[in-house]
């Protein structure tokens, strides 16, 4: 383009105007001049194309072509797109069949490079590990649904490593008392099953939700004197509950209202959270998933933990995994123990 000069003005109609650039202005204008013909958009004789409309119709530049007029454009970095003759532009030599197939290649690739290999999507920018943002978020849900599904079958390949224990308590207040406690073995055996009198009447909302009323309670044991026989199955062993920090810590309360000690659980395992990850309601809010209700669960502590029992044989019984997971056990041995997960499931 030619070097900014002053505006060549003279009178018109409508103001003043310039005999190089061909604007129009009320006023005198304070700019330069471009030193080319500024065609306004849809006034562009036909003749005048941008190099991009150039390569377009398969020509280039000429040597040492010059442009012949602007066209006002915010994007350009001057505030100008050129404008050049097509009569002066030269025809663009083919491409090789060669150079057209390593082109069409390298095009193919960078698309994969931007395609989702989960979804399809084609984004405009190179995709970090191949996944979109969807894609990368399915990713996650399908592994923390496989682990929770490792997490099952390791457990039941273990069975006498832990209980599952479940509470009904009398509200979920400081102050409210365990009134039923139930201890299940994996096998599914009644460890302890018993209904616990507390030290004030029943409230009615809690009665509500697990129908255990005062004169339900009126002859059982106190928890002090249930306690040597939750210790008795619980002692160094894991403890799997439905909603672990809950029933923990109302179990902590009640041994410190007995002044005794907590009993000493080798650790406890969580199977609302695992199911939370299986079940994949996943919560952008929270950033994490939405817990669950309890499949199958009655309100009472060994109904619950049956329906704990149940759950975990749901989960281990899943087919999307294929490959053993459980540690020890042989490629051999694998099919038949995952069929025995399958048919407890059913039952």
């Amino acid at each position: 383009m030619a070097a900014m000069t002053a505006h060549q003005l003279a009178r018109s109609d409508y103001g003043f105007a310039c005999a190089i650039c061909g604007q129009q202005w009320r006023n005198q204008p304070a700019s330069r001049c471009p030193g080319l013909r500024v065609y306004s958009w849809g006034a562009v004789p036909e003749h005048l194309k941008t190099q991009t409309r150039l390569k377009q119709m398969g020509l280039k530049l000429a040597d040492g072509q010059q442009p012949a007029g602007l066209l006002p454009s915010s994007q350009a970095l001057d505030g100008y797109w050129r404008l050049y003759d097509v009569n002066q532009a030269v025809p663009r030599p083919k491409a090789s069949a060669a150079r057209t197939a390593a082109l069409a290649k390298a095009r193919e690739a960078q698309r994969q490079y931007r395609t989702c290999k989960r979804c399809g999507f084609v984004d405009t920018q190179r995709l970090p590990e191949g996944l979109c943002v969807s894609g990368l978020r399915d990713e996650v849900l399908a592994k923390d649904r496989a682990d929770a599904i490792a997490w099952a079958r390791e457990l039941l390949a273990a069975p006498g490593d832990w209980v599952i224990l479940d509470l009904e308590a009398t509200g979920l207040g400081a102050e409210d008392e365990i009134i039923q406690i139930g201890v299940l073995a994996p096998s599914g055996e009644v460890l302890l099953d018993t209904l616990i009198r507390p030290s004030k009447p029943m409230p009615r909302d809690g009665t509500a939700i697990h129908k255990i009323t005062d004169a339900m309670v009126a002859g059982d044991p106190t928890f002090s004197e249930v306690y040597p026989a939750l210790v008795g199955v619980t002692q160094g062993k894991s403890i799997v509950t439905y909603n672990a920090s809950a029933d923990r810590a109302m179990l902590q309360r009640e041994c410190k209202r007995h002044n005794l000690p907590k009993p000493g659980a080798a650790r406890w395992m969580c199977t609302m959270n695992v199911y939370a990850a299986y079940f994949g309601d996943w919560s952008d809010y929270w950033g994490d998933y939405r817990f669950q209700k309890l499949p199958g669960g009655d309100h009472t502590a060994i109904g619950d933990c049956r329906a704990t029992l149940k759950l975990m044989h749901d989960m281990a019984a899943t087919n999307e995994q294929g490959p053993c997971v459980v540690p020890g056990m042989s490629e051999e041995a694998w099919p038949a123990w995952l069929n025995k997960q399958k048919e407890t499931a059913s039952k």
